[in-house]
Order: structure tokens, then sequence, then C-alpha cells
């Protein structure tokens, strides 16, 4: 799936770092479960279940499985 003007790849397994206002410095790198539509659900490496964004808050795609 294609996002954003530069058009990042994303796939499920990849993993991405979200913007977040009050961590600019250091994000969270999660990991793609699930893309439908406009969202995706993304699992956090240290808590448990999956948290679901907009495709438009992903900033950077860190490892694509490709």
């Amino acid at each position: 799936m294609q996002i954003g003007r530069d058009a990042m790849q994303i796939e499920v397994g990849d993993k991405v770092k979200v913007r977040n206002a009050n961590n600019t410095e250091n994000p969270e790198t999660y990991t793609v479960l699930e893309i439908d539509g406009d969202f995706v659900k993304l699992k956090h490496p240290k808590i448990g279940g999956y948290f679901g964004f907009k495709l438009e808050s992903i900033s950077e795609v860190i490892n694509e499985n490709r």
C-alpha cells in the first residue's frame, strides 16, 4: 500500500514510526499487523494488544519486508 506524497510502501510485518507530539526525539517503533483502508493496526514493542492509527500518522518506514 502506498501512502502520502512520498508514496511510502507499507506492508504487514514492516516496522514503522508514528508521529507523536509528546515524544518527537525518540518515537517508538511499531510493527504493522493489519492495514484496513485508511487505518493500520500496530503492535507496540512493550505493551500488549494493538493500537489503531490513521495511515497519515506514520512518519517513517524503518524496515520494509521486501
